[in-house]
Formats: structure tokens, C-alpha cells, sequence
């Protein structure tokens, strides 16, 4: 009997490769916008005469990063529910999906504070605390993906 549960929960906890290319992909353009932000943010702006304000790019990157974070978080639950659920019923790898899985969950928990803060030290800080743990999403993502084979 627990062979037969065993089977199906390795069965659905494989996505198929379809889906992990749009996952891919998604996640790549997700990053290569928020890096890109980060890098006009802190390193191209420019003096207008007003002192430094940001480049034109940037609100087109944030709007485009921010209706990506829409698609991201409806994957997010797709693959809650299809890849990390019987992956944590069988504790496969448990402790490499809870660190990827954390870090994402750490993202998504600084987005009210970007858009919703009005103390602009707080919002600042929840600014860098993003953009810093996107940028280090890579490393934890690579673990999870070498970990695996």
C-alpha cells in the first residue's frame, strides 16, 4: 500500500518539461528585470538639475516586473500544490525546498511595504531588503536545481 501512495506522490510531484521551461523562463525575465532595476536605480541615475532622479526605463521595468509578480505568484501556488506539497509528505529534500520556498515567501513578504509605506526610511529599507534577496534568489534557486540531479 505505501508503494502504491509512494508511486503517485513521485508522480505528480514531477513537473513536466513544458511547464518548468515557462517556469524558467517567467523567473528569468522576473530576475533580469528586478536586476535591471537595481542596476538604473543605483548606478545610472541622473542629475536633471533637481538632483539624481531615476531614468525614464525604470518605471517601464517596474511595471513590467510588477505584472510579472502576478503570473509568478499564480505558478507559486501551482507548484505549491503539485511539486512542493507531496515533496514535503515524502521528505524529499525537505530542507532544500524549505530554503528555496523561504526565500521566496521572505520576497513575497516585502511587497506590502513597497507599495503601502509611506515612512520613506522604511520604505527604503524594504527597497534594498528586496532587491537584495531577488538578487540572491539565484543562488538559492541553482542549490535547489544542482541538489536535485
Amino acid at each position: 500500500m505505501l508503494m502504491v501512495n509512494s508511486q503517485k506522490y513521485s508522480e505528480e510531484m514531477k513537473l513536466n518539461k513544458k511547464l518548468k521551461r515557462y517556469i524558467v523562463i517567467i523567473l528569468s525575465l522576473m530576475y533580469g528585470s528586478g536586476f535591471s532595476i537595481w542596476l538604473l536605480k543605483n548606478f545610472f541615475q541622473v542629475d536633471q538639475g533637481m538632483g539624481l532622479e531615476p531614468r525614464s526605463q525604470q518605471i517601464w521595468l517596474l511595471r513590467f516586473h510588477g505584472t510579472l509578480s502576478f503570473i509568478v505568484v499564480m505558478l507559486l501556488g501551482y507548484v505549491l500544490r503539485a511539486h512542493i506539497m507531496p515533496n514535503w509528505r515524502l521528505r524529499h529534500k525537505i530542507i532544500n525546498g524549505f530554503a528555496l520556498s523561504s526565500h521566496f515567501l521572505l520576497i513575497l513578504l516585502t511587497l506590502p511595504f513597497l507599495l503601502y509605506s509611506t515612512n520613506e526610511n522604511l520604505k527604503t529599507l524594504f527597497e534594498q531588503t528586496h532587491a537584495y534577496l531577488g538578487l540572491l534568489l539565484i543562488i538559492t534557486f541553482s542549490v535547489h536545481r544542482i541538489a536535485k540531479k
